[in-house]
């Protein structure tokens, strides 16, 4: 069993509240263990004062987390892994409703007290699986890239909103139809 550590781990955020996206870098425990590429590290101070607030609101919250194992000096990646975590405070038990998802596996169900333990349930990677070890085995220097993302809006969605802005103004007009039918 190899230990390697990459001297940089890449962690991208981009809220759905910030036009611009922050990269930080950081250090990570990478591992080759039987079976794959585990990764250790917390992303958990990412998230801002008003996405922290967002989970308070009652409205599900979903925060995505993607890794990339790469080769140095190669932009394609040699093994991904990822997981999702939807959120809801339920107003009325006044707990955290988490339905966490790893890739390829079954979703689980989950109650947390504070929005603590739902930080480190959802940012907090301990001997978190990404991909195949068979892929790096051989590699003399890899490193992670991480994609982690509150509330990202699917391609499809992405396409709608830019066809209802890109629609002339004289097409649809508010003031002679209704929203409701």
């Amino acid at each position: 069993m190899k230990r390697l550590v990459a001297a940089l781990g890449l962690l991208l955020i981009a809220s759905a509240a910030l036009a611009e996206a922050a990269i930080n870098a950081r250090r990570m425990g990478i591992q080759l263990r039987q079976g794959g590429v585990t990764i250790t590290y917390s992303a958990a101070d990412l998230l801002q004062k008003g996405a922290l607030t967002k989970l308070d609101s009652g409205l599900p919250q979903r925060v995505v987390a993607q890794h990339f194992v790469y080769e140095a000096g190669r932009g394609v990646p040699l093994a991904v892994g990822g997981h999702s975590c939807k959120v809801v405070f339920d107003l009325w038990q006044g707990v955290y409703r988490v339905e966490y998802e790893q890739l390829g596996k079954a979703p689980t169900a989950l109650a947390f007290r504070s929005k603590g333990e739902v930080l480190d349930r959802c940012l907090v990677m301990r001997s978190f699986p990404v991909g195949d070890g068979s892929a790096v085995e051989h590699k003399k220097k890899i490193y992670v890239g991480s994609l982690i993302e509150l509330n990202p809006l699917s391609n499809s969605t992405v396409a709608r909103i830019r066809r209802w802005l890109s629609r002339p103004r004289g097409e649809y007009n508010v003031e002679s139809k209704s929203f409701f039918g």
